[in-house]
């Protein structure tokens, strides 16, 4: 039971739905004492609980979202969905997005659920052009725009580094497999490194 003794209470809270009891005691200077009762009726509030078929998806994919619920749902975001005012919607973001569902039933009480979306995002795959080192050099080869590299053949170190090393001994072609998360598409380029035979010097015949 909840009581007060301010002239205008704080507003109770009501743990579940029903009608409930109110009653108004006032006590005057001579200690007079008289009451009111009245009912006040809680309505329920929906319930709500919001799922995804898939929290993390690659950029350009859409997973289902879903809403469980006996009230009315709508979502907000709009951006990136199929319907905003269904329980059911396609969402298609292209950076990580939080979307919030709310439920409202007949009484107009409402209830609100957030389910957050990771969006990898895609490759942007550029690397190293064609090039050429003198045999026995060594070169840098480069690559960036995605999170994690794997090159082949054998590098002289770094082979799973943007950056790696290479000392080829014959003109090679080396490929670069770059990706953003392992559960999404990768990308693969390649570089051709040509290698020329270095200079002989000869200085003449001494006297």
């Amino acid at each position: 039971m909840q009581t007060s003794d301010k002239p205008t209470p704080d507003m109770p809270t009501f743990n579940s739905s029903g009608s409930f009891p109110v009653k108004l005691v006032i006590t005057d200077a001579r200690n007079c004492v008289d009451s009111i009762t009245r009912n006040v009726d809680i309505h329920p509030t929906p319930f709500l609980n919001v799922q995804a078929s898939t929290t993390k998806i690659c950029e350009g994919n859409s997973t289902n979202l879903q809403a469980a619920s006996n009230g009315t749902v709508s979502w907000e975001p709009a951006w990136q969905l199929n319907c905003s005012n269904c329980p059911t919607p396609v969402a298609t973001p292209t950076e990580d997005t939080s979307y919030i569902a709310t439920a409202i039933n007949t009484f107009g009480c409402t209830a609100k659920d957030t389910i957050s979306l990771d969006v990898v995002p895609s490759i942007l795959l550029t690397i190293s052009p064609d090039t050429a080192i003198c045999s026995g050099s060594s070169a840098r080869l480069r690559a960036s725009g995605a999170a994690y590299y794997n090159w082949s053949p054998n590098v002289t170190e770094g082979g799973n580094t943007a950056m790696p090393l290479i000392t080829p001994t014959t003109t090679s072609t080396y490929s670069v497999t770059a990706g953003n998360d392992p559960a999404c598409p990768t990308q693969t380029r390649q570089v051709t490194v040509t290698v020329k035979a270095s200079p002989t010097v000869n200085a003449g015949r001494t006297r």
